[in-house]
């Protein structure tokens, strides 16, 4: 078994430093390539022109929801009202309603 001389010792700890700075140069090349494009995307054109949302619906709709999922779960919260509710507006159950 040949031993190796404290220069070919040195020699191979400095190649293999030497490696590991070239990987991590590589991998800060592929991360800044990954970012750059990543920047190009967002402050490119639109693929879908913003909006304005609007919310459509009455006053008495969103009260009524809010009072409907106020003691909600999350899972649980809804969007829309029952039927009733619509119904119930229809007899102007809503007309003169007013909650804080």
């Amino acid at each position: 078994m040949s031993r190796r001389t404290p220069a070919e010792q040195a020699r191979i700890r400095l190649l293999a430093q030497e490696a590991e700075a070239e990987r991590l140069e590589r991998e800060i090349e592929r991360r800044m390539g990954e970012q750059a494009e990543a920047r190009k995307i967002m402050e490119g054109e639109a693929v879908y022109e913003p909006h304005a949302l609007s919310n459509r619906d009455d006053q008495w709709e969103c009260l009524e929801l809010a009072r409907i999922n106020r003691n909600r779960p999350p899972w649980r919260i809804c969007s829309m009202l029952p039927d009733r509710c619509y119904e119930a507006k229809r007899c102007n159950k809503y007309a003169h309603r007013e909650e804080a």
